[in-house]
């Protein structure tokens, strides 16, 4: 994100934190002020943008609750922990249960998330994933695979990726015969023969492959 000197909210932000997390947008740096306006749509919204920009100069922020024991975030600490050299499961363990939200992690549940990043799946269909770290359980030890390292560079972080399908003209050949993207969810969805619009174009689905 480039710089940004003044941040405009439009209509009441839906909450204290959003709207310091919007308007702290501006002069995102060491030592420099957010500046924001908050302009309200309607009469009955003045209210709203009011009451939220007294909270926020404030800084009444609402009460957060974090989540308890989520093993994705588990999932890439341990492979970010295992990324450079081998380390003890029971350092892994002890370490991360001193992190609020995993406290009372099950030991169960810390067990098979080093099964998935092993390679060890629960069925055949997750035969295709490649294990993320090694796992000697004999001497409890978990080091890195090949590539390790990258992962834990590359794919930090929880936000989901929203892959999209290139779609082609079919029994096309040439730079021509792209018509547009589709999100993942709608060709998960969409079956061989299902016809979508585009714009104000029908487009019948002949085929879709893994890419």
């Amino acid at each position: 994100m480039g710089a940004v000197d003044l941040v405009i909210q439009i209509e009441a932000p839906p909450s204290i934190a959003s709207g310091i997390q919007r308007i702290g947008r501006a002069g995102l740096q060491v030592g420099a002020p957010s500046s924001g306006i908050i302009f309200p749509k309607y009469r009955g919204d003045l209210l709203a943008c009011s009451a939220a920009a007294e909270r926020m100069v404030r800084g009444e922020v609402e009460e957060t609750h974090y989540p308890r024991n989520p093993l994705d975030v588990l999932a890439q600490q341990i492979v970010a922990m295992a990324a450079l050299e081998p380390i003890s499961v029971d350092v892994i363990l002890d370490t991360v249960r001193r992190a609020a939200p995993y406290v009372q992690l099950p030991r169960s549940s810390f067990d098979g998330v080093l099964d998935m990043l092993s390679g060890r799946y629960p069925s055949h269909e997750f035969a295709e994933l490649r294990p993320r770290v090694n796992w000697d359980r004999l001497a409890g030890v978990v080091s890195p695979r090949k590539g390790t390292q990258r992962l834990a560079i590359l794919n930090a972080g929880t936000i989901p990726d929203r892959g999209t399908y290139a779609v082609f003209l079919a029994d096309a050949e040439g730079r021509n015969s792209r018509v547009c993207e589709l999100d993942e969810e709608m060709v998960f969805e969409t079956r061989p023969g299902d016809v979508f619009l585009l714009g104000a174009s029908s487009w019948r689905v002949i085929e879709t492959t893994k890419d």
